[in-house]
């Protein structure tokens, strides 16, 4: 299985929210933010990932296999492309049980950056900040 290399520039967007998950990627050079969008349609900033991290791979262990949020190169960023058939052979056929463990897990992380990206997002500051407000009085 040969490598697959791919350079992003920065802004652009390496993958979607909310989109079909088919490869993973691990940064070989530069910086990429990992992005929820929140209710009000802002961008949230959950992560920064460098040099040696790996991103992309919670798909495989959601039921839909969607995308939980958007990553997006802050640097021009060199990426090695892990593909799905890679993953599936290498990664997947694990201990049994384990899969279960890491699609559970999955799960609660990916509810856990959901409810923390509307913990962060401007409409829900404002109305958090009218309840103190109006609990002052």
């Amino acid at each position: 299985m040969g490598s697959i290399k791919q350079v992003f520039q920065p802004g652009s967007v390496i993958v979607t929210e909310g989109t079909r998950g088919d490869r993973c990627y691990r940064i070989l050079q530069g910086r990429v933010q990992i992005c929820k969008t929140a209710p009000t349609g802002e961008k949230i900033v959950i992560a920064e990932l460098s040099e040696g991290e790996m991103f992309g791979e919670m798909y495989m262990w959601d039921k839909l296999g969607l995308r939980s949020a958007s990553v997006i190169a802050v640097e021009k960023t060199e990426t090695e492309v892990i593909p799905e058939n890679e993953m599936t052979v290498s990664i997947l056929p694990i201990t049994p049980g384990a899969n279960e463990i890491i699609e559970n897990l999955t799960k609660r992380l990916k509810n856990t950056t959901q409810d923390y990206s509307e913990d962060l997002s401007p409409e829900t500051s404002q109305s958090s900040d009218t309840v103190s407000a109006e609990t002052e009085l």
